[in-house]
């Protein structure tokens, strides 16, 4: 018998292998744009790294539950024995499972399997891995795959405490399924809320009990500057930074740029999926941020050349790149906003009426607003 769930391969994120695994099954759903729209976002914490989510939250399994069904298996009853009747069963019943292996493969450290199918005809099961910085189709014998889960779980048999920190990301053994009921009747408000989130960009000082000082996060386009901030650094304390520091600072920069490349990949989605709500048809802005992200591409993968080679130069270029950056995707996102949410009263009322027919909740949106201008 052979079964295989909808997989998205190519999902939006790929740099955070925690969000990637769920994201590859949280795009199947017809109403994934709907859903990232209204909860994308990003900031930069005092260690100078990009995070996706939110304010020093990255996006746990609670931020899934109102479109995806995720639950924890027991992961002492499905022994190396048991786990392959498993997987069989629980895709039958449309179930993906992520399981916990920790594997080096291929120069690449996989924390989380998915497992969305298995011919028991050919003893194989399908899953997701990494090769060459990014997530492709792989198939397992179920001899290989038993041979590592009985590894790891033997381990655990003598050190159970290894597996108390499960719960924020993942399970030992989670189950995944896409919800049917989900509800995306306050996605657009919503993806407004992230989208101005995202534009009002900040910095925001925490206080740290532990150490009695604050600490500095950044929001939204803010982390633009964040990474320009930290090249400048870079480039001007290169005399000092060798052997394993450089190493260490080159993939910091490689993980940022890349991470605020594919963020801002997804707030360009968000502007296509916010556009088709107003029914409106002007892409300039969007064709103008998609300008953009292809720059922050750019950026991305001279970050990739100079972990790999160390060569100062093209530090140089990334700094001449991130130059004027800022201003430019702020001004897009701007113009985007202006075109497509901002709506006069007394010049264009039918269509601001005919908006709140579709989401009547964006009145709580505009309270703070004058009467001569209503922002969504």
């Amino acid at each position: 018998m052979k079964k295989t769930l909808p997989i998205k391969v190519n999902a939006s994120i790929q740099t955070e292998c925690w969000t990637y695994n769920k994201l590859c099954i949280l795009e199947t759903s017809p109403y994934s744009d709907a859903w990232i729209s209204s909860n994308f976002g990003i900031y930069m914490d005092p260690e100078y790294l990009v995070c996706l989510g939110r304010i020093n939250t990255t996006f746990y399994l609670n931020e899934f539950s109102n479109i995806l069904e995720i639950s924890e298996m027991d992961y002492w009853k499905n022994t190396p024995n048991t786990i392959v009747g498993t997987i069989e069963a629980e895709i039958q019943k449309g179930n993906y499972l992520v399981i916990y292996l920790m594997l080096s493969v291929e120069e690449h450290t996989i924390h989380e399997f998915v497992f969305y199918g298995f011919d028991s005809e050919k003893h194989e099961l399908y899953t997701l891995m990494l090769n060459q910085g990014t997530f492709k189709k792989k198939t397992v014998s179920y001899d290989w795959f038993i041979t590592h889960y009985k590894n790891l779980y033997d381990y655990h048999l003598y050190n159970p405490d290894n597996i108390a920190w499960f719960g924020s990301n993942f399970f030992p053994i989670t189950k995944i399924k896409v919800r049917d009921d989900f509800n995306d009747s306050i996605c657009f408000v919503e993806a407004m809320r992230r989208f101005n989130e995202e534009l009002l960009g900040k910095r925001i000082l925490i206080s740290n009990p532990i150490t009695s000082t604050e600490e500095q996060y950044l929001t939204g386009i803010e982390c633009i500057n964040g990474i320009s901030l930290r090249v400048k650094e870079y480039i001007r304390d290169q005399q000092f930074i060798k052997g394993n520091t450089l190493k260490k600072l080159s993939f910091e920069m490689q993980r940022n740029v890349c991470k605020l490349y594919e963020h801002h990949c997804v707030v360009n989605k968000s502007m296509k999926w916010i556009m088709k709500q107003v029914e409106t048809t002007d892409e300039h802005y969007i064709q103008l941020h998609w300008n953009l992200c292809e720059r922050m591409k750019k950026l991305a993968m001279l970050s990739m050349k100079f972990d790999i080679t160390g060569n100062w130069d093209i530090l140089n270029k990334m700094d001449k790149g991130l130059e004027n950056l800022y201003d430019a995707v702020k001004d897009s996102l701007c113009g985007f906003i202006d075109s497509v949410t901002v709506l006069k009263k007394n010049y264009n009322k039918a269509s601001y009426n005919d908006l709140l027919k579709k989401h009547p909740s964006i009145l709580a949106e505009t309270e703070h607003f004058n009467d001569e201008q209503v922002a969504l």
